[in-house]
């Protein structure tokens, strides 16, 4: 089992890199399709949601979260202007890749392809070297125009 005895939130009060933590485990619960860990996910999410009167953080990332799980777009895309808004652009970043991956095949082509693009926009600034290079692989098999890389972020 993946992450068996890991804990989730391994510092308190969690830093930002838990965080990003939190929704590369999500990633690896729906790939694996590891339902023990989507529903450890799910509590902790359930946990930071509880504790998020006074830390937005936490409601952006509990949706993040819940949002890979369930694959819901659209909630991704909320968490991506949010982390934004509360200027996490790297955050940010992470979820509109994570929309990109989940969109429905038909939208795969326009939807997809704008938001890896304001994705490799955040990476490309913040010098995250091995994001961007994937994310740009990502944009190259599905054939978007180079012209597409460096929109400006949500």
């Amino acid at each position: 089992m993946l992450l068996r005895d890991d804990p989730l939130i391994p510092a308190a009060p969690p830093r930002p890199t838990d965080f990003a933590f939190l929704a590369m485990a999500a990633r690896v619960a729906l790939d694996a399709a590891d339902q023990q860990l989507r529903k450890r996910l799910l509590e902790t999410a359930a946990t930071l949601e509880r504790g998020a009167a006074d830390a937005p953080a936490f409601t952006a990332v509990a949706a993040h979260v819940h949002g890979v799980l369930t694959r819901d777009v659209e909630e991704l895309v909320t968490v991506a202007k949010l982390q934004t808004a509360a200027g996490r652009p790297l955050l940010a970043a992470i979820a509109l890749e994570d929309a990109a991956v989940v969109v429905a095949p038909e939208d795969r082509d326009t939807d997809a392809v704008q938001w890896l693009d304001q994705a490799l926009a955040s990476y490309s600034e913040a010098g995250a070297v091995a994001d961007t290079r994937r994310v740009r692989r990502s944009l190259r098999e599905r054939g978007a125009a180079q012209q597409l890389y460096l929109s400006p972020t949500p």
